[in-house]
């Protein structure tokens, strides 16, 4: 199977230069890096990277969910596609995990343990609501609705492409719509890192937390107020 590599990149540092070039070594040499109008001089970091890896530029900064689907959008000749997040939060034996589970699965994401030590409370907590919330839409269980590291069969790629939001809010999208179209989705254990207390991530709490869950704020109030009158009943 031929499998490529999606990596949304804003304000990169030498930890894509490491993920990139440990890829190679692994035999992972279809790597798509597009770049979301990022104001570091990315360009110094990009001309370490491996010569396989295409390069591709936004003009100014759109969103992980426009980035990502420009990188679906680029596939061409390969079987299975991975989306990876450029900050080094997922290892290279993580990555080949998925690779390895998409030979029998046609989706599959990478799942963290947030009960673990030293995850910033922000993300604990953030994703705990997140979780909830996906529960009480679908009456179904993930652990990790905002995980970065995905692999979907190519079959799914005009399918993600016209999944709604730019932002953090696809993510979400994505998981919401393959779970109302009852597709099934492996989950893979992988390490849980956040270095310097995730102080490089580009997600707004509040801002991003909105533009998430703004299209099913209705629904959640009604679900929970449905939920409270049959406890009502009930006592």
């Amino acid at each position: 199977m031929k499998h490529t590599i999606i990596i949304p990149s804003y304000n990169p540092t030498e930890k894509l230069v490491v993920l990139t070039k440990e890829l190679i070594k692994n035999k992972i040499t279809n790597i798509i890096v597009i770049d979301d109008g990022s104001t570091n001089n990315p360009k110094k970091i990009y001309k370490s990277l491996p010569k396989e890896v295409k390069i591709y530029y936004n003009e100014e900064n759109k969103g992980k969910g426009y980035t990502l689907k420009e990188g679906i959008s680029k596939l061409k000749d390969t079987d299975t596609f991975i989306t990876v997040d450029n900050d080094g939060q997922h290892k290279t034996k993580d990555i080949l995990k998925i690779i390895k589970a998409l030979e029998n699965n046609d989706v599959v994401f990478g799942k963290r343990n947030f009960n673990k030590k030293g995850v910033p409370p922000k993300s604990k907590y953030g994703n705990k609501f997140s979780s909830l919330a996906y529960k009480l839409l679908t009456g179904k269980t993930c652990d990790d609705t905002q995980t970065g590291l995905r692999g979907f069969n190519i079959k799914y790629k005009d399918y993600l492409l016209k999944v709604e939001g730019d932002r953090f809010d696809y993510e979400m999208n994505v998981l919401l719509k393959l779970t109302k179209k009852k597709i099934k989705i492996k989950y893979i254990n992988i390490e849980t890192i956040y270095e310097d207390n995730n102080k490089t991530t580009t997600f707004r709490a509040f801002k991003d937390s909105y533009l998430i869950y703004k299209k099913y704020i209705i629904s959640l109030i009604l679900i929970i107020i449905i939920i409270i009158a049959l406890l009502l009943l009930f006592m």
